[in-house]
């Protein structure tokens, strides 16, 4: 086998229509020769590119380093038992190993992908409720503002609920426009 032989993802060859044997060029300096592929049972690295490591290692002038193994074992039930290897094996290298199963690495990364939603939706709650504060205050601030307006429709014989009705309705009137115009400029952005 060659050093810079790879094995491709089914799905992404006929993709892109390489063929074993076929020159391959990813990145400046990277390039492979298709010598196969390859079809993941849960189809999780259908779209990979599985290559030999020494060689990727002397591309980037990094050799020894891995930054992620995949392991197939046929034995479920030997899964704690080689993590445990692996992590007492590269335990005393710069960077020690944190070895778990495929389970717990989705796992953790639909914990951080949860993580970040809820971090998203409590900073929207907090965007609302200074909203909902700034709002009130620039209607409370638009009331003492037109305190002769309303001395006059007092005058007039409108009672209390007609005004704050009269007010209420003209705040209502501006934000469903302002909303509207928010909507029609957040449309066009995106």
């Amino acid at each position: 086998a060659h050093s810079d032989a790879a094995l491709v993802g089914a799905p992404m060859a006929a993709q892109h229509d390489w063929k074993a044997g076929q020159l391959v060029s990813f990145v400046e300096g990277l390039t492979v020769t298709v010598a196969g592929t390859f079809v993941s049972a849960d189809k999780s690295y259908d779209a990979g590119v599985l290559t030999h490591k020494s060689y990727l290692s002397r591309l980037q002038r990094d050799e020894g380093k891995s930054t992620y193994l995949v392991v197939a074992l046929n034995d479920p039930g030997m899964v704690s038992s080689v993590s445990q290897a692996i992590d007492t094996e590269l335990a005393n290298f710069p960077k020690p190993t944190k070895t778990q199963s495929e389970r717990a690495s989705r796992e953790r990364e639909l914990q951080d992908f949860l993580e970040i939603r809820r971090m998203l939706g409590l900073m929207v709650a907090a965007a609302v409720l200074v909203s909902i504060f700034g709002a009130a205050n620039s209607v409370s601030m638009s009331v003492r503002e037109r305190l002769r307006e309303v001395g006059i429709l007092r005058s007039l014989g409108l009672n209390k609920g007609q005004i704050l009705s009269i007010l209420m309705g003209e705040s209502v009137a501006i934000s469903i426009v302002g909303g509207a115009v928010g909507i029609g400029l957040s449309a066009l952005l995106l």
